[in-house]
């Protein structure tokens, strides 16, 4: 049996995507727990400040290995382009992808815009959708569904202008002076331009 069917018969087997989900829940567990009450002068968790930070920033290593190892065997089962069913044929492996290569970056502190790539952290979570098949199915009908939801937002809010006309033709004018007991418009004589001065009260209240 060849290589590329041996690694084939492992990313295609329910039990690695139950390792690789259990990585990403853990994975999105330590994020959560990043204390972002100390921060750099860039605005992201001080590892130096906070043992925590420090604590999660050496367990993000582990997790991008074992990402980045997963992208790898994939890319070796299944083809990276040429392929009928090659990784980057599918949207989801894109966006694992995605999050690899930034995850790589964000470990090289000599990279521009680094925090910037710290940021894409938060999208870890994201892979689990592609984990669950119930769940890709669900976003999947979600998204075939957004241009339909789009004509149902637009009649919602030709309902609402039209509410909004009504009550402004029919009501205009009668909550006028309902939160102030001196007309309108307001004229502040000359000598009454400051809050310290006695006739201030007789115009705000």
């Amino acid at each position: 049996m060849s290589t590329s069917k041996v690694i084939t018969g492992i990313v295609s087997s329910p039990s690695f995507d139950n390792i690789i989900l259990i990585a990403i829940i853990l994975n999105s567990i330590a994020i959560a727990c990043t204390d972002y009450s100390v921060v750099d002068d860039n605005y992201q968790p001080s590892t130096e400040l906070s043992v925590r930070n420090s604590i999660i920033e050496k367990i993000d290593v582990p997790f991008t290995v074992i990402f980045t190892v997963e992208c790898l065997l994939k890319v070796i089962a299944f083809g990276f382009w040429k392929r009928r069913n090659a990784y980057l044929r599918d949207g989801w492996n894109v966006l694992d992808l995605l999050i690899v290569v930034t995850s790589i970056l964000g470990l090289l502190r000599h990279v521009p815009n680094f925090s910037v790539l710290r940021s894409f952290r938060v999208l870890r979570p994201l892979r689990s959708i592609s984990k669950l098949p119930s769940l890709r199915k669900i976003i999947g009908a979600f998204s075939k569904s957004i241009q339909d939801l789009v004509n149902v937002m637009v009649l919602l809010l030709f309902i609402l202008v039209c509410f909004t006309l009504f009550g402004v033709t029919f009501w205009r004018g009668l909550f006028h002076a309902r939160c102030r007991l001196t007309p309108f418009p307001v004229s502040m004589p000359s000598d009454c331009r400051a809050t310290t001065d006695t006739c201030w009260n007789e115009f705000v209240l």
